[in-house]
């Protein structure tokens, strides 16, 4: 645990890319009470072969490294490109700090000239983390286990190991339900584990007498009102679970590597970037190269190399590797070990469309109030800092076809009270906005609040 009296070890371990001075107020408070702990992982040091290598500790890589080495005759390697997260992570109400920051892949997409031209350089930004724990260290805390279309889709497309029920009995098998609410109620808490590793909760949500209203006109809309999203297996409108607990973030990195970390036979490995996979002749992979600060290594798996680097670093670390379409690999100069014209392809991802609504309430936050809002934090881990910035936990999910059984939208909310103070870095760093839309809203804003509907 860091140590804090007159020195400020913590500092270094905040992430600040705005200079707000209602920010610097709370990094002084957190920096002068240490009121949150941050243990820094030691690299292991020892053998350079190992029965698995996994590439990326982020969401997934966190699991497999703990669930490996739970085998003592195992020996494990974790690399992974980034650090430490920042005590910043821990924070939900403070995770667009990250954005754009060094624990950030910072993705942009390709400006085509005729969509998204309200953000800046007409550029999608995927965030990604690149730390420990990944996006799950940075994202907005969301916790959804899908429809079970989607894995009965999986069944019937021949992964037999993939059937519904064997994928809700590994969510239970992960899960630890700690909202009391939730757990009273049999119907809610049989459908959710008890004894996993990762915390699911409920965000004790400052905007929940304003969400509540917003899911009841939801409801005069005639979507269904439920009392858990994922019982009516995400069709309707209700308050979406969160991978939380007592106002701090509960990563994988803090659920199941932290666990892990200090096992003999799990090797982790910081900013270590690895750049290809290697290959035998017979097409089975045997080891990886990488580069850690500047220095290329190499280590050898004599079981399996894992590639859990995400859905962008793992078909490019192939690519890197000659794996993937011949004909784009050779544009790049890169020997074409085996043609898989699939790796790249197929990428999924949320098409974004974010509406903007003004009204009368929340009304605004006096100077007073944002300071109260830090202290409680500090103190009670409550407030609005308890809670994600970039999304409210109302939710809905629907379809636009009749009579489907299964959602094709959702609907998320974002509320930014009139004034708030940092209501331009707050919508700069979830949307992305271009200063003459961000300007727009703005001036609105400081006559009314503001209620950004995300679909």
């Amino acid at each position: 645990m860091a140590t804090c009296l007159f020195t400020t070890p913590c500092l270094s371990l905040f992430q600040w890319t705005s200079p707000q001075s209602l920010v610097a107020v709370f990094k002084c408070f957190a920096a002068a009470q240490c009121l949150l702990s941050h243990d820094s992982m030691l690299d292991n040091k020892g053998i350079n072969t190992f029965d698995f290598i996994i590439v990326g500790a982020g969401s997934a890589g966190c699991v497999l490294a703990n669930r490996l080495s739970e085998n003592e005759d195992w020996n494990v390697l974790l690399l992974e490109a980034g650090g430490d997260p920042p005590i910043t992570s821990d924070i939900p109400g403070l995770q667009t700090l990250l954005y754009k920051s060094e624990y950030d892949w910072q993705y942009k997409t390709v400006n085509d000239g005729v969509t998204s031209q309200a953000i800046d350089n007409g550029q999608v930004t995927w965030t990604k983390g690149k730390l420990l724990g990944g996006s799950s260290s940075i994202n907005a805390l969301v916790y959804v286990t899908g429809n079970d279309h989607d894995y009965q889709r999986w069944y019937d497309a021949g992964n037999k190991e993939w059937s519904v029920d064997e994928v809700r009995r590994c969510f239970k098998k992960a899960e630890s339900l700690q909202n009391q609410d939730m757990l009273r109620d049999p119907t809610i808490s049989t459908r959710y584990g008890h004894n996993g590793p990762q915390t699911v909760n409920r965000f004790n949500n400052t905007y929940r007498w304003y969400t509540d209203k917003i899911i009841k006109s939801w409801s005069e809309l005639g979507f269904k009102n439920t009392k858990d999203l994922n019982v009516e297996n995400y069709m309707g409108a209700g308050i979406l679970t969160a991978t939380a607990s007592n106002g701090v973030r509960r990563s994988t990195y803090k659920t199941y590597l932290k666990q892990a970390e200090k096992r003999s036979n799990l090797k982790i490995i910081k900013n270590a970037l690895v750049t290809k996979v290697l290959i035998d002749a017979n097409f089975i992979a045997y080891g990886v190269e990488v580069k850690e600060y500047g220095l290329k290594k190499t280590y050898l798996a004599t079981r399996e190399v894992i590639l859990s680097a995400g859905s962008i670093s793992s078909p490019q670390i192939l690519m890197l590797s000659g794996v993937g379409p011949q004909e784009h690999l050779e544009t790049h100069n890169v020997e074409c070990f085996v043609n898989s014209p699939m790796v790249g392809q197929n990428l999924q991802d949320h098409a974004l469309m974010p509406v903007t609504i003004y009204g009368d309430k929340p009304g605004s936050v006096t100077l007073g109030e944002f300071l109260k809002h830090i202290t409680d934090y500090l103190l009670y881990r409550k407030g609005f800092l308890a809670q994600s910035s970039v999304v409210t936990d109302a939710g809905l999910f629907f379809s636009t076809l009749e009579n489907a059984s299964y959602p094709n939208s959702q609907s998320h909310v974002t509320v930014v009270n009139k004034n708030f103070p940092l209501v331009n870095l707050n919508l700069k760093g979830t949307f992305g906005y271009n200063d003459a839309v961000l300007e727009s809203i703005t001036d609105l804003n400081q006559k009314k609040n503001e209620c950004a509907g995300v679909q």
